[in-house]
């Protein structure tokens, strides 16, 4: 199987010296099989589908952002409860008093989380808004120091805003962090990000000859050519981050 896509069909007949109609019958028996036999015994896990806590579209040129609807817990304080206390006696009013005030701290807790995570977004929207018109490629080097710095925030505060949190864009929805990329200094004196750069390369490779696919080094240098100064090593850790094979095994004869 290994060989198959470098050799094809005929150069693996004349390898195991077979003639060349019994190997495309075992080849056509090995693309009628079921290569996950066990989804018959038990199918795969269904499906798990993200709800977005915030919501991204354009709008006269200008990138808008708000809170899903559902995004807060629908928490409110019963007036019945409230209503008691005047009616209770003394000694029991201090207590359900400071229940009460306790209940409303927590409500004015999770307005602030919500508008904290909306600041948080609007700042990542401005930032990033060449990510969100023309896609990874456009993705500029962002920490979670620079926004923290922006709104005045502390760097853990941002992360918690953002944690497990996603957006939806007319991009799909995405993970809050997937608006952070480090960054690589180009020789144009700017910054490319890390997200940008295997964009980059995954463009290369989908463009590339199947029957001569780009090495690692080639690669960096046509990376480079860009302006992109990256070395091959770093080509092959984005590479492999990716799950995209060697060049030596993405050759295709057939």
């Amino acid at each position: 199987l290994e060989r198959l896509p470098r050799s094809g069909v005929a150069g693996l007949a004349h390898e195991l010296k077979q003639p060349l109609a019994e190997v495309e019958t075992a080849v056509a028996l090995l693309r009628s099989l079921d290569p996950r036999p066990g989804t018959q015994i038990a199918p795969l896990a269904q499906d798990t589908y993200v709800v977005p806590d915030v919501v991204v579209w354009r709008q006269n040129g200008l990138w808008r952002a708000a809170l899903a609807a559902h995004a807060g817990p629908k928490v409110i304080i019963h007036r019945g409860y409230e209503q008691m206390i005047r009616r209770c006696g003394e000694a029991d009013a201090g207590y359900l008093r400071a229940q009460l005030q306790e209940a409303r701290w927590l409500l004015k807790g999770l307005q602030a989380r919500g508008e904290t995570l909306l600041r948080v977004v609007r700042s990542l929207i401005h930032q990033q808004a060449g990510f969100l018109e023309f896609g990874e490629q456009a993705l500029r080097p962002l920490t979670l120091r620079e926004i923290a710095a922006e709104l005045g925030l502390h760097e853990s505060t941002v992360s918690r805003a953002i944690a497990r949190k996603h957006v939806r864009t007319p991009r799909g929805t995405l993970p809050l962090r997937a608006f952070f990329a480090s960054g690589i200094d180009t020789e144009g004196g700017g910054e490319a990000s890390s997200t940008a750069i295997q964009a980059m390369i995954r463009r290369l490779i989908d463009d590339e000859n199947p029957r001569k696919p780009l090495s690692d080094a080639k690669l960096a240098d046509l990376l480079k050519t860009s302006g992109i100064p990256v070395a091959r090593r770093t080509v092959a850790k984005y590479r492999e981050a990716m799950n995209i094979s060697a060049s030596h095994e993405r050759v295709r004869i057939a």
